[in-house]
């Protein structure tokens, strides 16, 4: 697989290492891993990660807020994902 070393990538990769977490680049490496819908959906909210993580968030928490509470996504009509959940009720 073929990866692409910007700096902010590779910052990425090394801080994931040293918080003990696999990177997903690495477990999509390993053959052996089931891929199922929750991967791809997993492999998503990771790209989504890497593109829009930024000097706004203070840490991981920050970013999760944002994606769930302000984020509009596409797939559910261009609404944030807790004001789906709140219709939905």
């Amino acid at each position: 697989m073929y990866v692409n070393w910007t700096p902010r990538l590779r910052r990425y990769i090394i801080n994931q290492w040293k918080l003990g977490i696999t990177p997903i680049s690495e477990i999509a490496r390993n053959r052996h891993v089931p891929r199922g819908p929750v991967y791809y959906m997993v492999e998503r909210w990771f790209g989504t990660y890497k593109q829009e993580y930024d000097e706004r968030f203070s840490g991981l928490n920050d970013f999760i807020d944002y994606y769930n509470e302000e984020r509009l996504h596409q797939g559910i009509g261009y609404l944030a994902p807790l004001e789906k959940y709140k219709s939905a009720k």
